[in-house]
């Protein structure tokens, strides 16, 4: 069996599961959550929102809730939706505001300001991020150190970021791919 049957079997799976605790007990936020993560996941973000929210409804200071609504938001169309950015913001900053340690918010938030292209600011939470996280091997997380450092100011220190991206010999193609563009600009 392939990887990407596994995956949607597994996927499926969790989906009974949260949906039968939910209907244990339809004031289980951290189900309804998780639910929505793994719509998300799914790339059913409709669904996901939905689920999410519902959860955020009864418990509004959920940093998690408040982080993956934020990852919803920022997988929407600017061009259909120009409002998802600054509800992504929105969502990333209360995250970091019920909990100031939630180092993946504050990535989400670095890839609103460069969305934003607001380099400086997306430097800062990006920096934050790792310095919460010190010695993570996960090269996502220094992906958004290095765009702000290339499409700011300091592209000596984007390519040192590039390298430690390298490094980790991320196994995504297209991230791979990505990185390789961004590369190429940040000479």
């Amino acid at each position: 069996m392939v990887d990407v049957e596994k995956r949607q079997q597994a996927l499926g799976r969790a989906v009974d599961a949260y949906t039968r605790a939910i209907n244990l007990n339809p004031r289980n936020d951290a189900a309804l959550v998780n639910l929505g993560t793994v719509y998300y996941q799914n790339g059913q973000f409709d669904d996901a929102q939905r689920q999410v929210e519902a959860g955020l409804r009864i418990n509004p200071n959920d940093p998690t809730g408040q982080y993956v609504l934020g990852t919803i938001h920022l997988q929407r169309d600017p061009a259909t939706d120009p409002q998802a950015t600054d509800r992504a913001q929105a969502a990333f900053e209360a995250a970091i505001r019920l909990d100031p340690n939630m180092a993946v918010a504050y990535t989400g938030l670095a890839t609103v300001n460069l969305f934003k292209r607001d380099y400086a600011t997306a430097l800062r939470n990006a920096q934050r991020s790792l310095d919460l996280m010190p010695g993570t091997q996960d090269a996502y997380v220094y992906w958004a150190l290095a765009q702000a450092q290339c499409l700011g100011s300091d592209k000596a220190q984007g390519r040192v970021t590039i390298a430690k991206i390298d490094s980790l010999n991320p196994q995504d193609a297209r991230f791979r791919a990505r990185v390789r563009e961004l590369a190429d600009n940040c000479r």
